[in-house]
């Protein structure tokens, strides 16, 4: 094998590495702060927003890191910023998902109704 056949190899495989390594840690770096903000948080009706706000901020952050660092790796037409920013778009619902997943299910209540027709002796 020709020494130009194996840096070809090597650069595709590089090249085709990168968007993939950004996918995995942009999404796991957007899911983590909506994971913990979930699981940790108490109850309320913008928990679940400031969640999802936190871990897409997250993710834009770690786009912009991997991105200035991975772009000379990848080939010319792969846009490794915009694979980015849709990783980013998608972690924090995995984030979310899984700590709702992760709690244990709730309790119903007995409805009022069926309470106030006992029966009486």
């Amino acid at each position: 094998m020709s020494r130009t056949m194996y840096n070809m190899k090597n650069s595709i495989l590089l090249s085709d590495l990168a968007p993939a390594a950004v996918v995995i840690v942009v999404a796991m770096t957007a899911a983590l702060p909506a994971y913990l903000t979930l699981s940790r948080a108490k109850p309320g009706r913008a928990r679940s927003a400031i969640a999802y706000l936190l871990g897409f901020f997250a993710g834009l952050l770690a786009t912009i890191v991997l991105g200035g660092m991975l772009e000379p790796l990848a080939g010319q037409e792969t846009p490794v910023v915009v694979i980015g920013m849709l990783a980013s778009f998608v972690g924090p619902f995995v984030g979310m998902v899984h700590a709702k997943l992760a709690q244990p299910p709730r309790r119903r209540r007995p409805r009022a109704a069926s309470m106030q027709l006992g029966f009486t002796r």
